[in-house]
């Protein structure tokens, strides 16, 4: 278990252009870690094809909310060569790192993802990434924890609906979209799990999206993390668990006896192959995910409050 040297650290769910990204900001206590959600922030602004990037106030913050207090961000930056084609395998490597392809994440070079690779790149001195700046994935923090929590299939999502605390938990708020209720279901379910309890005078309207829960795990990444060590054995294991899903569904397919014979030679060669090359994966650099376990083991609370951009002091 690792700790930022000041027991605080900062979240960002990255997205495009638009007022859906969400910023947090972690700082341990004695026996709480208090999270606030900032409105107004500087990476949510609405940006139009015209306008000029990066904007000033990104800038600023980069410059100097990130000097005392490390940033974890949802969004690809040690890319691993992903643009070169050369000495790869496997198709998913033309577009996953080992990790994405371990986690189930996005393809980074793909879709809108790739545009927040771009986006985030305008912002990042090189000299910050895995020293001010580190790369996080909140979904895969949750797949490992909820594995061992059983808190549902690690394939549930929970992006949809908002939900809203009820008093003693959160709960999916009301609406007609069965698909988007069933989202929000899960949703208050990982957050009750997780121990996010709202504060201020009127608890009862606080709500939370999946954005902001994102950012919330972001920041605790920077107050709790996996070891490098633990993280790459999680990698490793999750990619040869799905080579052999992928050998044993070869092999129920093989009807003939001497066909399944020489399959099973011909696939054991590739899978003591790929061990090989699986061996040979590293991590991202400045890649973190959050310990949930260890997290919830030190039973601390975990408030949220919002305020207002920019920061007091």
């Amino acid at each position: 278990m690792s700790k930022s040297s000041k027991g605080q650290a900062w979240g960002l769910d990255l997205c495009g252009y638009h007022k859906k990204a969400a910023l947090a900001f972690a700082k341990e206590e004695r026996r709480e870690i208090k999270v606030t959600l900032y409105e107004g922030h500087p990476f949510s602004m609405t940006r139009t094809d015209w306008d000029e990037v990066p904007h000033q106030r990104e800038i600023e913050f980069i410059n100097k909310q990130i000097e005392s207090t490390p940033l974890y961000v949802d969004c690809p930056i040690d890319l691993q060569g992903l643009a070169n084609a050369t000495n790869k395998k496997y198709k998913w490597q033309l577009d996953k790192r080992p990790i994405d392809q371990a986690l189930g994440g996005l393809a980074p070079l793909a879709t809108y993802v790739g545009a927040l690779v771009s986006r985030f790149r305008l912002l990042l001195p090189t000299d910050r990434f895995g020293t001010r700046v580190f790369e996080t994935y909140p979904a895969g923090s949750l797949k490992l924890w909820g594995r061992q929590r059983n808190f549902g299939q690690e394939g549930e999502s929970y992006k949809g609906y908002r939900i809203q605390w009820e008093g003693k938990e959160w709960a999916a708020m009301k609406g007609k979209n069965e698909k988007k209720h069933a989202k929000a279901a899960q949703l208050a379910k990982i957050v009750n799990k997780v121990g996010i309890r709202p504060c201020g005078p009127t608890p009862n309207e606080e709500t939370l999206n999946h954005d902001e829960l994102d950012a919330i795990l972001c920041a605790l990444a920077g107050l709790r993390r996996l070891s490098d060590g633990e993280l790459r054995d999680q990698m490793k294991e999750r990619l040869l668990k799905k080579i052999e899903q992928k050998r044993s569904g070869t092999l129920k397919k093989t009807r003939n006896r001497n066909e399944k014979e020489t399959a099973r030679n011909k696939l054991e060669s590739e899978f003591n192959l790929a061990i090989d090359i699986i061996n040979q994966f590293t991590l991202p650099k400045g890649y973190r995910l959050c310990d949930l376990a260890k997290l919830k083991k030190e039973k601390k609370k975990i408030i949220i409050k919002r305020e207002d951009w920019p920061p007091e002091g």
